[in-house]
């Protein structure tokens, strides 16, 4: 309980909530978190991200946690709420953890969070129907609660992707786990549980906020990798440092001949000789890049089973939100090419035939005459003969 200093600092605080306010403040937070819920249960059937579907568990549990201190308002010291509560708060805490773990591709055994589950409940038993109230009782679960909150909102801060939707989301959730911590220390006063209350409804629509933005970049990356992979083109995305490849489409690992796993760390000389002189080590990076932009510019990609292939090229730099990189182009023309050199193949061939054509004409105009003199001879000598 309170001090009655502390309760006249908090009546003329700015900050001050009355304590009847307290089950507005407990409706707000239980509406937003089912906000949150419907929210997590839409993108999980949307995206089928298995994170998703823990955290959606995670904040069910937190929605009846805030259902049973509701009813605890009207009933207080109910064994059977003070264990739901305390139980709901720990469980949620549990598969916070477990969907965060999927995030960052950390799996668990399913088993270990099922034994965790059996422990909070059995343990929520017995601090409610043996021992009741109590600070060391209560503080153990928001804390693992508060680790879980801030836990995930590391994560999306230190995400690489530098989207404004991770940033609010991790804000959301880090924000989200701090503030849990003051629910043990406010259980005294029902006016800092309402202020506690009311926080926690604007940090749930914080986080709902960072997640539909979240989810809106996720949707264009995913386009982005879409028309990335069905390109026609091969597009290998190079570091602009070391010109090495950070990334590759289909196309590019057909042409190639290599993998995706492959061709990652690979310097653009090594791909492309016609584009360096020596070793990749040695190579001009602002000049090879200079020689990919050149007009009409051609060269040849060494694949490992030796077969030709002549490609054009163009390097674009892109902003992404790993960085900037470069993109470089690569157009096959192995085809055109050949047909390039059997239309030339073929005019040669033409231009023999021709060739020899007039030749042939030549010699028939050259056989006539000599015929027409023949006769001609044969006429004269038919009339001397005649004489």
């Amino acid at each position: 309980m309170n001090s009655p200093l502390t309760q006249n600092l908090l009546e003329q605080s700015a900050l001050f909530f009355p304590p009847e306010w307290i089950k507005s403040a407990l409706v707000l937070a239980l509406i937003t978190v089912w906000m949150v819920i419907v929210l997590f249960t839409y993108l999980n059937f949307s995206t089928h991200r298995q994170h998703l579907s823990l955290w959606t568990v995670s904040w069910m549990f937190y929605s009846v946690y805030l259902a049973a201190s509701i009813g605890l308002q009207d009933a207080p010291g109910t064994p059977f709420l003070l264990m739901a509560a305390r139980a709901c708060i720990g469980i949620s805490a549990l598969f916070m953890f477990w969907g965060s773990f999927q995030l960052t591709g950390h799996k668990r055994d399913q088993r270990e969070l099922g034994l965790g589950t059996v422990m909070i409940v059995v343990w929520s038993y017995i601090a409610a129907y043996k021992v009741g109230e109590g600070m060391w009782i209560t503080f153990p679960v928001f804390l693992l609660l508060s680790a879980a909150g801030v836990y995930t909102g590391v994560l999306y801060i230190r995400s690489r992707r530098r989207s404004r939707g991770a940033t609010i989301l991790g804000v959301g959730f880090l924000l989200w786990g701090l503030h849990l911590l003051g629910f043990p220390l406010a259980n005294g006063s029902q006016a800092l549980m309402s202020a506690a209350y009311f926080t926690s409804a604007i940090l749930s629509l914080l986080i709902i906020v960072g997640m539909v933005l979240e989810d809106g970049a996720n949707i264009s990356e995913r386009d982005y990798h879409a028309l990335f992979d069905l390109s026609g083109d091969a597009i290998f995305l190079l570091d602009c440092a070391s010109l090495k490849v950070l990334g590759s489409n289909l196309a590019a690992q057909r042409v190639s001949g290599l993998s995706a796993a492959d061709l990652r760390g690979r310097h653009l000389v090594e791909l492309c000789p016609d584009l360096g002189s020596g070793s990749p080590g040695d190579a001009d990076h602002q000049a090879v890049a200079a020689r990919i932009n050149e007009p009409c510019r051609e060269f040849r990609i060494v694949r490992p089973d030796g077969a030709p292939f002549i490609c054009e090229g163009r390097a674009n730099l892109v902003h992404g939100p790993h960085g900037s990189v470069l993109q470089v182009n690569v157009h096959d023309i192995t085809q055109r090419k050949q047909t390039e050199q059997s239309l030339r193949e073929t005019a040669h061939q033409l231009e023999s035939t021709l060739t020899e054509l007039r030749d042939t004409q030549k010699q028939i105009v050259q056989q006539e005459r000599l015929r027409a003199l023949a006769q001609m001879a044969s006429g004269i000598a038919h009339d001397f003969n005649n004489v």
